[in-house]
């Protein structure tokens, strides 16, 4: 399975659902957006493991961290709109003047 792959099935696994559930919500994401995001959420594994954080549940600030390497590494910010939808798909959502709000839409990350 690929790095997105297992990404997104560990995220679905922690909600408990049945394998028939996670099956049908993994393979919603269409190939295109699957290739599309495996580099990204590969990269993302990567960086946490660097990092020692949780790959679903880090502070914002280390997908901040994230994000700025990314446009350090001369990624044009059309690859960084996919890094961070990508992680959208697979990160917990965080709150921002008691709001919460997906990584992809979070006014710290836009």
């Amino acid at each position: 399975m690929p790095a997105h792959g297992g990404l997104l099935y560990g995220k679905l696994k922690s909600f408990n659902y049945s394998a028939a559930v996670t099956n049908n919500m993994l393979n919603a994401w269409r190939i295109k957006t699957r290739t599309t995001y495996n580099t990204p959420l590969r990269r993302w594994r990567t960086f946490c493991v660097e990092k020692g954080c949780n790959v679903y549940q880090p502070p914002i600030s280390l997908v901040l961290d994230f994000i700025q390497r990314e446009f350090d590494r001369g990624l044009g910010y059309s690859a960084l709109n996919v890094s961070r939808s990508a992680l959208s798909g697979i990160l917990r959502h965080y709150e921002y003047e008691q709001e919460w709000y997906a990584v992809g839409v979070n006014p710290h990350t836009k």
